[in-house]
């Protein structure tokens, strides 16, 4: 009798575990995707077959810690799943989704955010977008790329935005972030305004392995957007930001900063630049200004477009932004330190202003006494 009880338990937690096992559930153009994610259980991949997809919205997708439900195109195909919004808002819209993850897509031509990730109320755990491509034709506004908002644990991982004209990336509301692999190219009669925006509040933010080529005026603007009336307490706008192995290709300001504090950016190039490594704007009342740390930055410029090496707001005390060595480089140095002045902050090392870095088409120092300025690694991979 035992042996059969036990040969019986054994039966059913077979039953369970089979039934408990992902699934696959497949769609293709025509679909109604919201109402297949809709039968998603966590570990469960929807699978999107080759073709063009209306813009969409996906509500209350929510997977598991360990067991995320992923939306993906085809893998190993010729062909992509893509999502044409057809100059409407969005492409692709996820309100209230947790551990989920979107990926080896494509998206076109949305007016407003291409991919638009929103939470109300507390916010979403894991969000992971990896390996979309985002497309835009169309630019007479100024569009996003990928706009998140009320995520706790979000992923950007190598994702490609070509002919955006507003940003690539905007995060708020937002803790635990990494954006990494990320290459934006802007179209050549288009310039794009932001590569990426940390807006206020968010915290816990990792930006790496970034490519923001040639058109991008501003790589990246941290604690200077916010909602006034979403912001309460008298915290910083952005709180704990790290910035490492950045390549900014001729911006016109590689960092626009606002209310930061434990910022520290280093191991970026900033090549051939069109304008100023930093500014510093005011941070709005009873918040904290900007508090961080340059470090091992590579700073090019050709001579003549270079006015000053940073601007700051007068009402800004920028004594808490320390500089560790960093090297900067032109043909007209060492003449033009008289023109361009010193650097707003405080230094804790002497910045190097006699050394050609020899830069490759990597973007890498290749001169040994530049050797640990700037990247050293080569960037991100291309989104297939």
């Amino acid at each position: 009798m035992r042996i059969r009880f036990t040969l019986l338990a054994l039966a059913l937690a077979a039953s369970c575990t089979h039934l408990s096992h992902a699934e696959i559930l497949n769609a293709k153009p025509g679909d109604n995707l919201a109402l297949i994610a809709a039968k998603a259980k966590p570990g469960d991949e929807i699978v999107l077959a080759a073709g063009v997809y209306g813009s969409t919205t996906l509500t209350n997708i929510r997977g598991e810690a360990g067991k995320l439900i992923t939306i993906r195109g085809p893998k190993g195909q010729p062909f992509f799943a893509e999502f044409d919004a057809k100059n409407t808002a969005y492409a692709l819209r996820l309100e209230q989704c947790a551990f989920i993850q979107v990926q080896d897509l494509i998206m076109w031509d949305a007016t407003d955010a291409a991919l638009d990730v929103k939470t109300l109320g507390p916010k979403s755990e894991q969000v992971m977008l990896r390996n979309i491509g985002f497309g835009f034709r169309n630019t007479s506004r100024d569009s996003i790329g990928i706009r998140v908002s009320g995520v706790r644990g979000l992923t950007i991982d190598q994702c490609r935005v070509n002919g955006v004209t507003g940003a690539a990336v905007h995060i708020e509301h937002t803790e635990q972030a990494i954006i990494s692999a990320l290459d934006c190219s802007p179209r050549a009669k288009s310039p794009q305004q932001v590569g990426i925006i940390v807006a206020g509040p968010c915290q816990d933010v990792i930006i790496t392995r970034c490519v923001f080529r040639w058109g991008v005026k501003t790589t990246l603007s941290i604690g200077v957007q916010y909602e006034p009336a979403e912001i309460l307490e008298a915290i910083p706008l952005v709180n704990r930001c790290t910035v490492t192995e950045v390549r900014a290709d001729a911006p016109s300001c590689f960092l626009e900063l606002g209310s930061v504090t434990g910022l520290k950016v280093s191991q970026s190039s900033v090549l051939d630049a069109q304008g100023k490594l930093y500014s510093i704007t005011a941070p709005p009342k009873d918040r904290p200004g900007v508090e961080g740390n340059l470090d091992h930055l590579l700073f090019t410029w050709t001579p003549g477009f270079l006015k000053q090496f940073a601007s700051v707001d007068e009402k800004v005390d920028a004594s808490k932004l320390t500089l560790g060595a960093n090297l900067f480089w032109s043909e007209e140095l060492p003449q033009a330190m008289k023109i361009l002045g010193t650097m707003p902050g405080t230094l804790l090392s002497p910045q190097i202003t006699n050394v050609d870095p020899k830069i490759d088409t990597r973007g890498v120092a290749t001169n040994s006494a530049a050797r640990g300025f700037g990247l050293t690694d080569p960037g991100p991979s291309k989104p297939g």
